[in-house]
């Protein structure tokens, strides 16, 4: 299963300050897709620095349902 993580710098996974990406296994995608099981589920990546929900792609507001679960894994 896919699982689409789109957002901003910290979906990136951006080091503070720098112009650096933390590493695998630091990035909270990575270690979200090593708890799920790296055999039954792909996080997909898609940070990108500077992005806002309400700016240049708010369409995705109209064609994508959020879903945020909070649990401890």
């Amino acid at each position: 299963m896919n699982i689409l993580c789109f957002g901003d710098s910290n979906t990136y996974g951006l080091v503070p300050a720098t112009t650096d990406r933390y590493g695998w296994g630091v990035r909270w995608t990575s270690i979200i897709n090593e708890k799920l099981g790296l055999q039954e589920y792909r996080v997909i990546e898609e940070g990108l620095c500077g992005r806002k929900a309400d700016g240049e792609h708010s369409c995705f507001r109209h064609c994508l349902k959020p879903i945020v679960c909070w649990t401890a894994l």
